[in-house]
Formats: structure tokens, C-alpha cells, sequence
């Protein structure tokens, strides 16, 4: 935020505090405002948080993507999101219809639309300039990749959702489930980042 958006020349050095401490207060008064569980913000932080992967792995694979397909990219999936927080009904007949703990499986429709905000953007204002969306992947890379592909379908977990037993230290089982693909993720993306900064 303060990268981006502020004045870049700008000397003031309260200005990164002022972003942090304001974007906590909106993060408060939103979860206050709302009547979801704790857990339920965090199911939907995470939706939310999902749709930037087609624009951080176009970013960190292409140099020229352009800032306005990135922004529409987000906003495109964000309201997908948005959209079955408020109107879940609109998804009947989609899997399972994202209704509180369930707000999850709007991921997959709202990357679908954040990839086409993206490629259609940036088709609009680059490819007049000879951009291309070739790019090579690496066989070390391949490995990593599908490790992360399986960890991305093992988290639609809905196995679990009907699930209230506790289980270990009196949670339920879906949350330490959820922790193991959590370290899983971490565990592949460490070996990879390693193998990418000794190449």
C-alpha cells in the first residue's frame, strides 16, 4: 500500500504506520460489523486471499503484465466472492452452495474469473506491443508444482464440513487437517524457493 499507492517521494515516515494501523481498523470494525464466527472470517480471508494467485504467478513469470489487467484480475474475482457471501443462492446447482463454512468452494469460480480479468486486460492493452504468454517451466519446477496442486484439492475438504466431534486438544479435526496442509504447503514451498536461489 504504501509502496504503490503513496507518494513515492514522500518523506514522512508515519506513513507506513498510518496504512498498517488504518487497514486494522477497517479489518476491526469489518469483523465486528459481521456476524461470522472467527473461524468464518477466516474461511473467507482465505477465498479472498486466493483469488491473487493467478496475478502473483503471472507477476513473477512475466516481466511486462500490465498494473490495470492485475487490478481487474482481482476485482473480477473479488466479486465472485463477494457475490456468494451475499447471494449465495446464485450458485444453486454449482457443487456446494457457499453459505458460511462452505464460502470456500466459491475459490474455484472466482480464480476462473480473476484468470479472465487478467488474460482479457492484458490482451487489451499489451498484445498490440507483441506480448506473449509462452513461458517455459522448468522440470525441477514441475514436482513442486503438483505438490501444491494436490495440497490446493485436499484444502476443498468437504469431507469434514458435516463434522462437529472434537477431536485433539478439543478441536475439530477439519482445523488440524487443515494445519497439515498448511505445513505441507510451507514444507514444498521452502524446498523450491531453495532449489530456484542455488540455480
Amino acid at each position: 500500500m504504501t509502496r504503490d499507492l503513496l507518494d513515492k517521494e514522500s518523506p514522512e515516515d508515519w506513513s507506513r504506520e498510518s496504512v498498517i494501523v488504518s487497514l486494522s481498523l477497517l479489518g476491526l470494525a469489518l469483523s465486528v460489523w459481521s456476524d461470522l464466527s472467527i473461524l468464518d472470517l477466516g474461511l473467507l480471508a482465505f477465498s479472498m486471499y486466493a483469488v491473487m494467485f493467478p496475478s502473483v504467478l503471472a507477476s513473477a513469470h512475466f516481466d511486462d503484465i500490465d498494473g490495470r489487467a492485475v487490478v481487474a484480475s482481482i476485482l473480477a474475482g473479488e466479486a465472485v466472492v463477494i457475490l456468494a457471501v451475499f447471494s449465495p443462492e446464485s450458485f444453486n446447482g454449482w457443487w456446494v452452495e457457499p453459505v458460511r463454512g462452505a464460502v470456500p468452494t466459491a475459490v474455484i469460480p472466482s480464480l476462473f474469473a480473476a484468470l479472465a480479468g487478467l488474460v482479457v486486460t492484458q490482451h487489451y492493452f499489451k498484445m498490440r506491443e507483441g506480448f506473449s504468454w509462452r513461458f517455459e517451466i522448468n522440470n525441477s519446477d514441475i514436482a513442486p508444482l503438483i505438490g501444491l496442486l494436490v495440497v490446493f484439492v485436499m484444502a476443498q475438504d468437504f469431507w469434514w464440513w458435516g463434522e462437529t466431534e472434537t477431536w485433539a486438544l478439543g478441536l475439530p479435526r477439519w482445523i488440524w487437517w487443515s494445519a497439515a496442509l498448511s505445513i505441507a504447503q510451507t514444507a514444498i514451498m521452502a524446498r523450491w524457493v531453495g532449489k530456484v536461489s542455488s540455480r
